[in-house]
């Protein structure tokens, strides 16, 4: 690749594949190549995955918090804290929450 063309690209820095790439559907006017596309995909799905466990505790904290024995305005203050800040919330909970 002539340095025309390395400067040129914004995708440079991403690809250490060096041979000739199969192209795919531009993505902000520059052509991803195979390994770009494929990293963005695992990238999504392990994103989608720690999404899907953090969405598992919130609502596990939730549940723990409704059932404590605490009074009311400290479950809606917990259960907002958790809905707004939803890892923040669920480790300040786990902390400082409610131990019964």
């Amino acid at each position: 690749m002539d340095n025309d063309t390395q400067r040129h690209n914004p995708h440079n820095h991403l690809c250490s594949f060096s041979g000739p790439a199969t192209q795919f559907p531009e993505i902000d006017g520059a052509p991803l190549k195979t390994n770009e596309r494929s990293r963005d995909m695992i990238d999504m799905q392990f994103g989608g995955l720690l999404g899907l466990i953090i969405l598992f505790f919130d609502i596990w904290a939730i549940i723990r918090v409704i059932q404590s024995s605490a009074g009311a305005g400290a479950k809606a203050l917990w259960i907002i804290l958790i809905l707004l800040l939803p890892v923040l919330g669920l480790i300040l909970w786990f902390l400082l929450g409610p131990k019964n």
